[in-house]
């Protein structure tokens, strides 16, 4: 199986937040494509980080 087909494809999306208001003040989004095959799926864990 080459890489291609084990590469998961989503969107990712990045949003800036106002520490201020506490609302949207930008958003960008792009397809993105991962090879996670060698990551066991109950190790896969979302992930935030705050500036």
């Amino acid at each position: 199986m080459s890489n291609k087909d084990r590469d998961e494809k989503g969107d990712l999306v990045f949003d800036v937040i106002s520490r201020k208001t506490n609302q949207l003040v930008w958003r960008t989004a792009w397809p993105a494509a991962a090879s996670l095959g060698d990551i066991p799926l109950a190790e896969r864990k979302p992930e935030l980080t705050y500036l």
